[in-house]
């Protein structure tokens, strides 16, 4: 869940990942603020960067 918010982190994940913008989810989702989608995608490069690694150590 996004902090502050009943939003499960996986919800926004698939909106960018089905080419919304940041405005469209902002606007979609007013409870939502650009710091909670900038520590998301923080968050998702993060992931991203240890699956690549995980992919390399097999």
């Amino acid at each position: 869940m996004i902090k502050g918010t009943r939003i499960p982190v996986y919800s926004i994940l698939e909106l960018l990942a089905n080419g919304w913008s940041l405005d469209e989810i902002l606007e979609n989702y007013p409870q939502l603020t650009k710091e909670d989608l900038t520590a998301l995608l923080k968050i998702k490069k993060k992931g991203q960067r240890y699956l690549s690694l995980t992919h390399l150590m097999k």
